[in-house]
């Protein structure tokens, strides 16, 4: 008889150990250990993780137990904001590909939405995210105009859309300030012309007149961590919109920079006391590093780089499908990569291979969260399964799966099928022949509809059942899968 498979056991998080020392009388187990479940999903999504919990992390990760714990225990859903996705960077020069959403937004979204499906996954009620953009709060600063903020916001909820990112839901300004006989739904040209009124409805409204940047950034970690941000991304993003030079010394660029840095601080005072008190019961995220203790930093793009937000850098691909961040001056001076195309816009970069250069015109795009779609570049049916390079396609597979082919015409054509199959490599045939013609057979399938039909299943691996015996060093034999 085999022996038992070993299991890791989930050892309970700092914060839970302490609650059960407390009040384990009190707290529901269960409730409980769901709620630090879902805390270390969102967790898996932070900027950095320190080795060690200091006090003020500790002291946030209970708050925001506290919060899901509740949400939980109600079977309620599990709701969290994130003031974000603003606008592109005005540095199209060097750090982004244009001033609308590219690749890297698609994968930050996606990233994001996934982030809701694993704690769906967990939990039945599920998880909502909804972005706040803080577009309007800081482009004047940065002389973006109000209509380039407009149209990276609606492309962004193109795109969500187009995606059926669900799990994701989009707030503007407008709808944390109140400006009377605003119409029920803004369009291009009011947004634009009522800009600078949210703007003063903000400050008006959650404003601190005794503000004081330079003495929150000496006496709070987080303000200071965000400070040091902030100064960081001026420096490149306005590199070219005040240029050093003979009318402008490095010192005055400097001061320049550190300036609009604290008056971004004030206005992100403003507008985080209008996140508070509009969204109460949401989990706090943030894209800015910080101590935990009153939100949790989150990385939006799945990346390992310090480039963290997409409308901050460039994103590119290797072949291998490892996802990489940075300017897009790195990319277009690295000749490992080359740009990609979208829609008549830059969108990507992507490592360089003959693997994806075919006979015929033909598309690859990157899959989240792994995986390539390659697809007739013309459109559905205009090229056929002749056309697939089957070699490369193999070769592809093995480095970054699935491979998924569509919008290729004769796939019903079983002479050629098989024929193309064949190129693949040698097909491992079923017991009753080497095609499966799928037909819906409904009740009559004995459970097995989602192999005779057309339903959607999950990847899997058939070669299971096609199986050999090998012989093994103490003399038996075992019998294990004999795939092609």
């Amino acid at each position: 008889m085999p022996s038992a498979i070993e299991t890791p056991v989930r050892q309970p998080s700092p914060e839970v150990m302490l609650l059960s020392k407390v009040a384990s009388q009190m707290m529901d187990d269960e409730a409980l250990s769901t709620a630090a479940a879902i805390l270390d999903i969102i967790c898996r999504y932070r900027i950095r993780r320190p080795h060690e919990t200091c006090p003020a992390e500790l002291e946030g990760r209970l708050g925001f137990l506290s919060q899901i714990y509740r949400k939980v225990k109600a079977r309620a859903q599990i709701r969290m904001c994130l003031p974000a996705f603003p606008f592109k960077s005005p540095n199209t020069r060097d750090k982004v590909l244009s001033r609308l959403p590219d690749k890297a937004e698609e994968f930050s979204l996606a990233n994001l939405n996934g982030l809701c499906s694993a704690i769906k996954d967990l939990y039945e009620p599920g998880a909502k995210l909804t972005i706040i953009s803080d577009g309007l709060v800081y482009n004047d600063l940065l002389g973006v105009p109000d209509k380039e903020v407009w149209a990276y916001g609606e492309t962004l909820r193109d795109l969500a859309a187009e995606k059926n990112l669900s799990n994701i839901e989009f707030s503007r300004l407008q709808d944390l300030v109140h400006l009377p006989n605003l119409p029920s739904r803004l369009e291009e040209i009011t947004y634009v012309a009522n800009a600078t009124n949210f703007r003063r409805a903000l400050l008006n409204t959650f404003g601190r007149a005794d503000y004081d940047p330079s003495k929150e950034i000496s006496q709070n970690q987080d303000t200071c961590l965000t400070y040091r941000g902030y100064i960081k991304f001026l420096e490149t993003d306005l590199r070219h919109v005040y240029p050093v030079g003979e009318d402008r010394s490095k010192t005055k660029f400097k001061t320049g920079i550190e300036y609009i840095s604290k008056q971004m601080l004030q206005r992100g005072d403003a507008f985080a006391r209008a996140v508070r008190e509009n969204f109460r019961d949401h989990i706090r995220l943030s894209i800015h590093p910080s101590t935990g203790e009153n939100k949790i930093p989150i990385s939006p793009l799945p990346t390992a780089s310090h480039y963290t937000t997409p409308w901050h850098c460039s994103i590119a691909f290797d072949l291998n499908g490892a996802v990489t961040t940075g300017p897009r001056a790195d990319f277009e001076n690295d000749p490992k990569y080359e740009l990609v195309h979208e829609d008549g816009r830059p969108s990507y970069f992507r490592e360089a291979s003959d693997l994806l250069r075919w006979k015929s015109d033909v598309t690859f795009e990157p899959m989240y969260p792994c995986g390539l779609l390659i697809r007739p570049a013309a459109g559905p049916k205009k090229l056929s399964i002749r056309d697939v390079e089957a070699e490369k396609v193999r070769a592809l597979a093995e480095v970054n799966s699935p491979v998924v082919l569509r919008g290729f015409s004769k796939t019903k054509d079983r002479d050629l099928f098989v024929k193309k199959a064949e190129e693949f490599g040698r097909p491992l045939p079923w017991k009753f022949g080497l095609v499966l013609e799928v037909k819906d057979q409904g009740a009559d399938s004995r459970g097995l509809n989602n192999v005779l039909s057309s339903e959607w299943m999950p990847f899997h691996f058939d070669g299971l059942f096609k199986t050999h015996n090998v012989p093994q060093p103490d003399g038996t034999e075992k019998l294990l899968p004999n795939p092609p």
